[in-house]
């Protein structure tokens, strides 16, 4: 027992060690952008995004707190914290379904190396935290038939940003399937479909209503001028008050066309395709899914719904890197559903390979910015990793040969 204690809280103490290195490669303070959004709350009447405003405003009253880049600054830290808990969390749940399995302890460092947390550092501050969050945790409402909280708080993640209907509700709509399949009460079944579909029904009454009750021309000078009283934002005034108030459609006219384009471009795949391909497999392999088949489809749907996103905006290797995110996710689903497959040591030489890639490669982030540290930096903080898994993939051999 005391063994297993051991060896366990290693394993924690690397995957840490990993996932803290990752996100010093690329944290920042919250850029002007991101304190914008802090900033958009209800006060000209309803609009998107204005969720995160709002609960900002609510606690600065409560407080007696002023507009400030520091009181932001100790929201995006909370907010960021929670964020990466809830990966942590169902990275253990995946490693403890798997019985401490040395292949799955490799994909997960794979993961917490991986451009999905890099970029995910390097966004502190912006909304997408929260809306992963909400994933995660709407995701565990309805695991554990708590089918009416996973509605409010999937409703209420559409509200701080729209993109959780194509980050959020794919992988959700997965989850509830298989909660569907494992549920014999016909009033479980009817909780499930309403929970999936109440979001839904939020962003088409919110699409609606900004289209045919909202005076864009009007709101955006209103915004333009509220965000640029603040010093600390006043550069981004006129770009968020843009972004606020134009139309989805207008976005697609716009943008749609270049689609291709980012989906396929060489550069942004060879940074995200490595490590959602190890995930993909191991998710195929492990719950014993045939490629392409019904399932495998569905899975595929769900966690690359993201580049979907390249149809409306432009921040292509963001979009793409979500995928990641999502596949690990879909891997949680089925940890916690479906029984599970025998390790593979091919797969752990395959997840090292992919591993060393991701350490020692460069990252293209936002604002014309790329991950930190040099070559022989990371070959410092990451050789803990690094010699933790090459001890897995010989211990794994090991093994195999006994056997």
């Amino acid at each position: 027992m005391k063994k297993v204690f051991n060896s366990n809280s290693i394993i924690n103490i690397i995957l840490l060690w990993t996932l803290f290195v990752s996100i010093l490669r690329s944290i920042r303070m919250p850029n002007d952008f991101a304190e914008a959004h802090w900033l958009l709350d209800y006060r000209f009447g309803f609009i998107k995004r204005g969720m995160a405003g709002a609960v900002y405003s609510l606690i600065r009253k409560i407080l007696g707190l002023d507009v400030s880049p520091e009181t932001i600054l100790i929201l995006s830290i909370l907010v960021f914290a929670v964020f990466v808990s809830a990966i942590i969390y169902i990275l253990f749940r995946i490693i403890f379904f798997h019985n401490h399995d040395d292949g799955i302890i490799l994909m997960c460092l794979v993961f917490v190396s991986s451009p999905y947390i890099i970029m995910n550092s390097h966004l502190f501050g912006y909304l997408d935290h929260i809306t992963i969050t909400c994933t995660i945790v709407s995701i565990s409402l309805i695991l554990s038939n708590r089918f009416f909280f996973a509605a409010i708080v999937s409703s209420l993640a559409i509200l701080v940003h729209e993109n959780y209907l194509i980050i959020g509700i794919p992988v959700i709509f997965l989850a509830s399937l298989l909660k569907l399949k494992k549920t014999s009460s016909n009033q479980e079944k009817i909780l499930n479909i309403v929970a999936f579909f109440v979001p839904i029904v939020v962003f088409f009454l919110i699409f609606i209503f900004l289209s045919q009750y909202s005076d864009n021309s009007v709101l955006r000078k209103e915004i333009m001028s509220y965000l640029g009283s603040f010093d600390f934002i006043s550069s981004r005034a006129r770009l968020v008050s843009i972004w606020e108030t134009t139309d989805f459609i207008i976005f697609f006219n716009d943008q749609s066309h270049y689609f291709f384009n980012r989906l396929f471009n060489v550069r942004i795949l060879i940074t995200f395709v490595p490590s959602l391909f190890l995930i993909l497999f191991s998710i195929h392999y492990n719950y014993r899914i045939f490629p392409l088949s019904l399932v495998s489809v569905l899975i595929l749907l769900a966690i690359l719904s993201p580049l979907s996103m390249h149809l409306f905006a432009f921040d292509s290797t963001r979009i793409s890197i979500y995928t990641i995110g999502s596949a690990l996710i879909v891997h949680w689903i089925f940890a916690e559903n479906i029984q599970i497959h025998k390790k593979n040591t091919y797969f752990s030489l395959i997840s090292i390979l992919i591993l060393i890639n991701n350490i020692f490669s460069h990252t293209k982030l936002m604002d014309k910015c790329t991950d930190g540290f040099s070559i022989l930096e990371r070959l410092f903080l990451y050789s803990p990793s690094l010699i933790f898994a090459f001890y897995l993939l010989i211990k794994q051999i090991r093994d195999d040969n006994k056997t």
